[in-house]
């Protein structure tokens, strides 16, 4: 049986929350500076940032792999996959 081998990586930014999409097959985190959403893929390391206008401090994931974040001034910000 083989066994995958599982490293770990520094991220250059602080996640406030995060979750696990199954749509997109991404980790899906809410980064403070910068202020964003990424979207980590786990395997190749290979991440997609959307800027976002103020910090979040908390993400909701949607089925389809949207992220809804509620901002630290009480605003909420749609992000889609």
């Amino acid at each position: 049986m083989a066994v995958a081998a599982w490293g770990e990586t520094a991220l250059p930014y602080r996640v406030v929350d995060a979750g696990f999409s199954t749509a997109v097959d991404r980790l899906v985190l809410l980064g403070a500076e910068p202020a964003a959403v990424h979207y980590l893929d786990p395997v190749t390391g290979g991440d997609r940032a959307v800027a976002l206008p103020a910090l979040g401090s908390e993400l909701e994931l949607g089925a389809d792999g949207t992220a809804t974040v509620r901002l630290v001034d009480g605003r909420s910000c749609v992000v889609g996959a």
